[in-house]
C-alpha cells in the first residue's frame, strides 16, 4: 500500500478472483470520520464494481482490547509482556548536521496488550506535544521480534529484532538497513536504548541514547 500523509489516504491493490483486481482507498477525514472506496477492475483495467462506505466513531462506546491475553503463547512473548505499563523516556539525540551537538528530549508513553497479547501498542507523547505510535510483536514463523514506528511526519520505520538471553539485549535492524540499535533489558523496570540512523549513502544522520523507566520505579 501507499500512504499519502498530506491527504491522509492509504491506497492498496489486491487480486480478487480470476483476472479481477481491486483498488482500495482509505481516507481519514478526522479522528472521528473515515471513508473508503473500492474499485474492482477487469483484465483491461475497466471498473466493473464500485463500493463507497462512510463511518463515524460511536463516541459514547468505549473502545479497547477485548480479548484476554492468550495463556498458550510461546515464552518469547514474555519480552512483550514486560513492556506493558506507563513509561518515562529521556534521550539524547546527537545530530551529525549540527557537528555532533546533543539535543535532549523527554516523553511519556502508555504500552498496552492488543490482539490477545500477541502485540503491544505504544502511544507516546513528547514534551513538544508531538505524538507518535509504535507496535511491537513476535513472528512465530520467522522466530524474530518485529517493530513498527509510525512517526508524526508520516514516515514509518520497520525493524526485525533478535534477543540474546546472556546479554539480555534485543538487537534491532530496520528492513532498509539504515537504522540499527539495541534495547538493554537487564532490569524489569528499565530499558536502555542506543540507535544509529544512516542515510542511503551510509553517512551518519544521528545517534540516539536513552533510558525508559517505568513510572514510579527507582533508578537502577
Amino acid at each position: 500500500g501507499q500512504w499519502d500523509f498530506k491527504k491522509q489516504t492509504l491506497i492498496t491493490k489486491t487480486g480478487v478472483v480470476f483476472f479481477l483486481n481491486a483498488i482500495h482507498e482509505y481516507h481519514w477525514i478526522d479522528v472521528n470520520h473515515f471513508e473508503t472506496k473500492a474499485d474492482v477492475l477487469d483484465h483491461e483495467g475497466a471498473v466493473v464494481l464500485q463500493q463507497h462506505r462512510k463511518m463515524s466513531r460511536i463516541k459514547d462506546q468505549e473502545v479497547g482490547p477485548k480479548r484476554p491475553v492468550d495463556p498458550k503463547r510461546p515464552p518469547e512473548f514474555a519480552i512483550l509482556d514486560r513492556m506493558v505499563g506507563n513509561w518515562v523516556t529521556k534521550v539524547d539525540v546527537t545530530l551529525a548536521e549540527l557537528a555532533g551537538k546533543k539535543v535532549p528530549s523527554e516523553a511519556t508513553s502508555r504500552d498496552s496488550h492488543v490482539l490477545a497479547g500477541r502485540f503491544v501498542e505504544t502511544f507516546e507523547r513528547q514534551k513538544d506535544v508531538r505524538n507518535e505510535y509504535f507496535i511491537l510483536g513476535y513472528d512465530e514463523n520467522r522466530q524474530i521480534y518485529r517493530f513498527w514506528h509510525f512517526m508524526v511526519n508520516g514516515d514509518v520505520i520497520e525493524a526485525d529484532g533478535t534477543f540474546d538471553k546472556k546479554t539480555k539485549k534485543l538487537t534491532w535492524k530496520s528492513l532498509d538497513k539504515k537504522l540499527e540499535g539495541t534495547w538493554d533489558l537487564s532490569y524489569p523496570d528499565e530499558r536502555r536504548a542506543a540507535f544509529t540512523l544512516r542515510n542511503a549513502e551510509g553517512r551518519l544522520v544521528f545517534e540516539v541514547a536513552g533510558i525508559s523507566r517505568r513510572e514510579g520505579a527507582e533508578e537502577q
